[in-house]
């Protein structure tokens, strides 16, 4: 048949010259062409499908079908109740659209429909398989509405996230508030426990204590047989032959009413007592250091 690239043109010899007798083997060999072109497929050149059966059509066509696996190029508008695959829609009634790696595995489906709540899910198969929203460079992700995770309550969204009581409060200075990084009450906050520099001037108010005793103070009370005072408190000791430079004590109210001992007499001083210098040779001054 005598088409080039999809174009038809008439068997040599077939036209007739005026004024003599149409010849019968050009005649029926064109009418025989003819036929032969007329039951063979019309090709796209020349408005038709290059084909013979529906699917080929649609391949020539770059069509999709109702069935097969086709690839889709380019920018395509798809219009009606939505996408569905020709395997089990999970339930939606209204659209579902699947996505299938180059071996036919399934991968993951969006779908929506009235059976589902109206929702619309987007769920990728595997276990353990991330879902990405990426945007662009300088782009976001805007969520418009209620954002929840795995759960609808905004509490149960919140335990699913690990997050705790501190994420429904607000930044503030008050009871029921979160403290700033920069809140005057915790920039340079004593803490209570471990060693810690204090710089700079520092005002306390209230009882500083050492193993609860008051520290860096002197006791000014008035009870006779006091035994607990502050680090840092002097007292005269009474010791035969006074105390080497620095020594440590263990000190004892003494017997009567007026003197300390090293001599296990009466009752113990709390705390670690060091000796701070001989007054005589029978006396010296003792400093509580812890």
């Amino acid at each position: 048949m005598p088409r080039v690239a999809g174009v038809y043109s008439p068997p040599a010899g077939t036209k007739g010259v005026p004024n003599t007798t149409i010849q019968s083997a050009p005649y029926n060999a064109f009418i025989d062409d003819l036929t032969q072109d007329a039951n063979a497929a019309r090709p796209i050149t020349a408005g038709g499908t290059g084909a013979t059966s529906a699917s080929a059509a649609r391949d020539n066509l770059a069509v999709i079908g109702v069935a097969g696996n086709y690839e889709i190029t380019g920018l395509k508008y798809f219009s009606g109740s939505g996408l569905r695959t020709r395997s089990v829609n999970e339930g939606y009634g209204a659209s579902y659209l699947s996505f299938w790696d180059s071996v036919g595995a399934r991968l993951g489906y969006i779908g929506a429909g009235a059976t589902n709540n109206a929702h619309i899910t987007l769920t990728a198969d595997a276990a353990g398989a991330n879902i990405i929203l990426s945007p662009g460079a300088g782009g976001t992700v805007n969520v418009l509405g209620g954002l929840s995770f795995g759960s609808g309550a905004a509490a149960a969204s919140r335990d699913n996230m690990g997050l705790g009581g501190s994420a429904t409060l607000n930044v503030g200075t008050t009871s029921g508030t979160v403290a700033a990084g920069n809140d005057s009450r915790i920039v340079n906050a004593v803490q209570t426990s471990g060693n810690q520099t204090i710089t700079g001037a520092k005002n306390f108010t209230g009882s500083l204590q050492v193993d609860g005793a008051p520290a860096c103070a002197v006791y000014n009370g008035a009870v006779q047989n006091q035994t607990v005072f502050p680090v840092g408190h002097t007292i005269h000791v009474n010791a035969a032959g006074g105390a080497d430079r620095n020594q440590s004590f263990t000190i004892y109210l003494a017997a009567g009413n007026q003197n300390y001992s090293t001599t296990v007499s009466g009752t113990a001083l709390a705390g670690t007592w060091r000796a701070r210098g001989n007054t005589s040779g029978t006396s010296f001054i003792a400093q509580r250091v812890s």
